[in-house]
């Protein structure tokens, strides 16, 4: 306003104006209110998938997550399943070992089953659980991916791909399959064995155990550092005693004489 109409106004006014034009709202105003659904009526038309991270073992056994799989129209517990970690992995080898159950169920709103028959083929269904990426060939034939340098064997097909993006399929199991239009290429790998810096990016969900697994690591590689007392850290130092019997100065007949001595001289000049 002041820089395109020569107008200024304090904050407040400025508000007030925007609140009768119904232009602005207080911020109770903007609050919006979470208003129910209601279910899907037909079984199998909607999963919901969760993790809940708890350490469902007590002090039995280390933290993990629980991945539930919840049929919406009939609350029906399709998979449980216990991972370290809620990551995508994890979430695929669940998803694969899919199965349906009755327990706990409702009953749906329409008795259609909404569930479709599995048709692909048990390997075909593992290249679609997998994680895909794609990485520039440089050069030399070769690209980095997740701090490893990748170099693909030379050959007829391989030496076009300079220039180009290649797919990445990485599986639960740790394998790496490098691909061009659905042909896999050889290829060899280089582990740098970089340490793990600030800059290192981790997923989210893995982060619970890729910290539990840095702690073991480090109270495997030092010991536990030691406690100082209170009299250490202040570098104090106890004074020695003389040797022989410990004086007590309260029955010593010296010590007794020259009180009743200074007493006196008290006295006397009173």
């Amino acid at each position: 306003m002041a820089a395109n109409h020569g107008l200024v106004v304090s904050r407040e006014t400025l508000r007030k104006w925007m609140g009768e034009a119904g232009i602005w709202l207080s911020r109770k105003q903007r609050r919006t209110f979470h208003q129910p659904r209601l279910r899907r009526e037909s079984y199998g038309e909607l999963v919901q998938i969760d993790g809940s991270d708890h350490r469902w073992f007590e002090e039995r056994g280390d933290p993990c997550t629980l991945l539930v799989f919840i049929d919406d129209a009939t609350s029906a517990l399709q998979q449980l399943r216990f991972v370290k970690s809620e990551s995508t992995f994890s979430y695929f080898e669940a998803l694969e070992l899919y199965l349906k159950t009755e327990r706990f169920a409702k009953v749906p709103a329409r008795p259609d089953n909404l569930h479709r028959a599995l048709n692909v083929a048990p390997d075909r269904l593992r290249d679609v659980l997998c994680k895909r990426e794609q990485r520039y060939v440089g050069q030399q034939l070769s690209f980095s991916y997740e701090r490893r340098q990748i170099m693909l064997e030379k050959n007829e097909l391989s030496c076009g791909l300079v220039g180009k993006y290649v797919d990445i399929h990485e599986f639960a199991d740790g394998r790496l399959d490098v691909r061009w239009r659905a042909c896999s290429l050889p290829y060899t790998v280089f582990d740098k064995e970089q340490r793990v810096t600030h800059t290192a990016v981790t997923e989210n969900k893995r982060l619970g155990e890729v910290l539990t697994w840095i702690k073991a690591q480090q109270d495997e590689a030092r010991p536990p550092p030691k406690i100082k007392t209170n009299s250490e850290q202040s570098a104090y130092k106890k004074r020695g005693t003389k040797p022989g019997r410990r004086t007590d100065f309260m029955n010593d007949p010296a010590v007794i004489a020259r009180r009743e001595q200074a007493l006196a001289s008290l006295t006397a000049v009173e």
